[in-house]
């Protein structure tokens, strides 16, 4: 694990960093008095090989320790005094202040323009009306009982009946005739004919599509917790279903729609767990299918079938957490969405070489599932200093979605390949808490058991701090060099196929006139960029004599610097 020297910024002071560089090593005294905080080793613990143009360091790391947006006049200054003979090295890449940066490749490009997956609408729709359901807290120990108690009533079907479902739309819900396709032991799947020409049932192999969301369920449920949890806690959500719903249909009616720059692939509904006895009298123009179930696009179902296959690991994970943290568990408080995409997203991961190899996928531009992968990363590593936790009501969300998926995804990914693996994934999963809560409740019960297993990463606030290792790497061993997110093998769950994988978080993005943009960024020492809740930047100064940093007086900005060889 990276050891970073600290220096803690409080009651208004400067620090001067007089430094000789000679050797890349750092004896831990203060040379002007100034100095605060703990003290370690600043050398790298590993063999440096040569690190990108030669630089000797030091690299500085800018983390915001709390939830607050720190603005580019906040984020503290570095004033240098370079030696003669200074020549500056400067960032890698230009990050774009409108966020219009370019995808990984411009297959993917083009890709994402039609098939990326915004359901922000139908967050902002159903947040305020769950917070409502959820205020009644009605509910008694007699309603505790054993799974096999749960509900049947959707288990007794057979193939080719009828039934209506509410489907949602931009501004209104819409009652339309879904006719059953398949079903086996542990989902129904519906399929309702409402995008004109473009599909028909008889384009769809609805089969198969059942059959791969019975390959994942068992394990899914094992890791993320059942949903099965017979009466809920509150009064107004549903009791739990014995199989789980999916609903493939035309999602907000949009196929014939040649200007929709996105269409949404899948999505998970939470008013569908609240009673419509409760909504007719609170909230009379939403309307609940009282039941478990998730919902698919059916165009694309039809066009990219293996791209929806993720999806279904990825909306069955949000309808579990729901399940385990609201009905079973009793929070009353939403989960944050970076909390519950985070823990999406990592289902896919878990579940991606079985997806892909399923599918008889190799890691190439024909891969959704792989593009998907690679895409989060790269724009991770030219927008990191956003952060993960509150970009998703952000303006940033508003112009591009994907950074904020790529930029939890990523902390997610680092976090269960260093501190714990399914075990820790599983924890945070099902335990009784949410957001960082349930981070730190897991991290503290890992490091408990395993207690050499990188003790540096504490708690959630110091695993957001040392996402910045994996980045800091890329500068170090350079782009040419074997680096990945996980330096050991990949992790088994039991004897299943399910494996957290190593990946390479270095991309090189040649756009049209021929320039390449490297990704992670690595910022100049006068680059001064915002820092959102628990982000850093990365900067690099090279050939100093002296290097003075001011911040204002109590800022939660820490500093952190590395030396290498």
């Amino acid at each position: 694990m990276l050891k970073f020297k600290k220096f803690l910024f409080i009651f208004g002071c400067s620090l001067a960093l007089l430094m000789g560089c000679s050797n890349g090593n750092d004896t831990g005294e203060s040379n002007n008095g100034n100095e605060t905080g703990e003290t370690t080793e600043l050398k790298y613990q590993k063999e440096i090989i040569e690190n990108i143009n030669n630089a000797k360091g030091p690299f500085f790391i800018k983390f915001n320790n709390s939830k607050n947006v720190l603005s580019e006049n906040e984020v503290g200054n570095f004033n240098v005094k370079f030696k003669s003979n200074n020549t500056t090295v400067n960032r890698l890449v230009f990050q774009d202040n409108n966020n219009n940066i370019g995808l990984n490749n411009k297959s993917a490009e083009n890709f994402y323009k039609y098939y990326y997956n915004d359901t922000s609408i139908i967050r902002k729709k159903t947040d305020e009306v769950l917070k409502n359901a959820l205020s009644d807290t009605n509910w008694s120990n007699k309603n505790k009982v054993l799974f096999s108690n749960t509900s049947t009533e959707n288990t007794e079907l057979e193939v080719n009946p009828t039934k209506n479902f509410w489907i949602f739309d931009n501004n209104k819900d819409i009652e339309q005739e879904a006719v059953l396709k398949f079903k086996n032991d542990v989902c129904n799947v519906w399929f309702i004919n409402n995008a004109s020409d473009k599909v028909t049932a008889e384009d769809i192999d609805f089969e198969e599509f059942a059959d791969k969301f019975y390959s994942i369920y068992e394990l899914n449920c094992e890791i993320m917790g059942t949903h099965k949890y017979g009466f809920p806690k509150f009064s107004n959500i549903i009791n739990s279903k014995d199989k789980i719903d999916i609903i493939v249909n035309d999602i907000f009616f949009d196929s014939n729609d040649n200007n929709k720059t996105a269409t949404t692939v899948g999505y998970f509904y939470s008013t569908d767990f609240i009673t419509n006895e409760y909504l007719k009298t609170n909230n009379p123009n939403y309307h609940s299918n009282e039941t478990q179930c998730i919902y698919i696009d059916s165009v694309i179902l039809k066009e990219r079938p293996t791209l929806i296959y993720s999806t279904l690991v990825h909306e069955f994970t949000h309808l579990l957490n729901f399940c385990q943290k609201i009905c079973v568990q009793g929070n009353q408080n939403s989960m944050d969405p970076w909390f519950t995409e985070m823990l999406a997203m990592l289902s896919e991961d878990m579940f991606y070489e079985k997806l892909c190899k399923d599918s008889n996928l190799l890691e190439n531009s024909d891969n959704p599932i792989y593009q998907d992968f690679l895409n989060r990363i790269f724009l991770f590593g030219t927008n990191y200093n956003y952060g993960f936790t509150d970009i998703w009501d952000s303006e940033i969300y508003d112009k591009n979605p994907l950074i904020a998926y790529g930029n939890t995804y990523a902390y997610g990914a680092y976090l269960v390949r260093n501190k714990g693996g399914f075990e820790l994934l599983k924890d945070i999963a099902q335990n009784e808490f949410i957001n960082e809560e349930a981070i730190d409740e897991a991290i503290r019960n890992i490091s408990q058991k395993y207690p050499k297993l990188h003790p540096e990463i504490e708690d959630f606030k110091t695993s957001a701090l040392y996402l910045s290792q994996g980045i800091l790497d890329c500068f170090i061993s350079g782009f040419d060099d074997p680096i990945s997110f996980n330096i050991k093998n990949s992790i088994k769950y039991g004897n299943t196929d399910l494996s957290f994988r190593p990946y390479d978080i270095r991309t090189i993005y040649t756009q049209q006139d021929g320039t390449k943009i490297y990704s992670p960024i690595r910022f100049d020492y006068n680059d001064k960029v915002p820092l959102r809740g628990y982000s850093c930047s990365i900067h690099y100064i090279e050939n100093f004599e002296s290097i003075e940093f001011n911040v204002d007086n109590n800022s939660p900005l820490e500093l952190y610097t590395v030396f290498i060889n």
